[in-house]
């Protein structure tokens, strides 16, 4: 979690622009480390250290929740089954 340096606001207006920063800042990190926890490249995310794209291990939606525990990451399968694709003719 992000702890403020800023102990006190003089207005509602500064602080809700104080939580909005501290969100900003939460979220920033938390994007970062699920990439980082990402070991392969896909799409604009390149990693010179996971230049290639692992479709078998990779190919499903990457979460992340901020626990007070830190980060936890977790998969899930995409439902490509519920997508419809045209015919291709």
């Amino acid at each position: 979690m992000i702890t403020p340096p800023i102990k006190r606001v003089e207005t509602p207006h500064d602080l809700a622009k104080l939580h909005e920063a501290i969100s900003i800042a939460q979220n920033a990190r938390l994007v970062y480390m699920a990439s980082m926890d990402r070991t392969e490249s896909r799409e604009q995310f390149h990693r010179s250290d996971y230049p290639r794209t692992d479709d078998e291990n990779w190919h499903c939606w990457h979460g992340v929740t901020n626990t007070p525990d830190g980060p936890k990451f977790d998969k899930e399968d995409i439902p490509t089954h519920l997508i419809p694709f045209p015919a291709v003719q």
